[in-house]
């Protein structure tokens, strides 16, 4: 099960939340204290930086060594986050928690090697010749079905040890274990 770090606001789906584990981390209370007003667009950074659930993240299914210089452009404009040691010390520590679910690191891998191999492709020029790499070319296409299936299975097993943390509420809504349910009972 993964730890909650970031909540998303219910009222504004655009707003990063830090949850009670931020203010016990250090590196991440330090975060809200360094930030002030902008610790939620920097929580919002490393929220998109370690997140690989696409209908939670909409950085995603970007190319992992693309990731980070577009969430700084587009989350971060005006806020200084490269070679900021509170950065650098929060970004270890969200990702040795991600980290520590199994599912995670899996899926993470393939997405790794499933953008490396869309790379190579890309750059790939077809040369028809005699000693040419069409060969490797069609194995890459051949192989891709199999890798797909490989990675959807991945995000799911992801998916799945995520879930295992929420529990069903009344009216099919589900709640994240770690979220304090206050019904008003008018």
């Amino acid at each position: 099960m993964q730890i909650k770090l970031f909540d998303i606001d219910p009222t504004n789906k655009f707003v990063v939340l830090p949850t009670a584990h931020c203010y016990t981390i250090t590196p991440l209370k330090a975060i809200i204290d360094m930030y002030g007003d902008d610790a939620g667009r920097v929580l919002a950074y490393l929220y998109y930086m370690f997140e690989l659930d696409p209908s939670l993240n909409p950085y995603a299914n970007m190319a992992e060594e693309l990731k980070e210089e577009n969430i700084i452009r587009e989350v971060l404009p005006g806020i200084d986050v490269i070679d900021v040691p509170e950065i650098d010390e929060a970004k270890e520590t969200v990702l040795r928690l991600f980290n520590a679910i199994p599912g995670y690191r899996m899926y993470l891998a393939y997405k790794v090697m499933w953008d490396k191999m869309a790379e190579a492709l890309e750059r790939e020029y077809p040369d028809f010749s005699k000693d040419g790499n069409m060969n490797n070319i069609k194995s890459h296409y051949a192989s891709y079905k199999q890798m797909k299936e490989s990675l959807d299975a991945a995000l799911k097993d992801y998916q799945a040890e995520v879930n295992a943390g929420k529990v069903h509420k009344r009216g099919g809504g589900e709640s994240s274990y770690d979220i304090d349910d206050h019904e008003d009972l008018d």
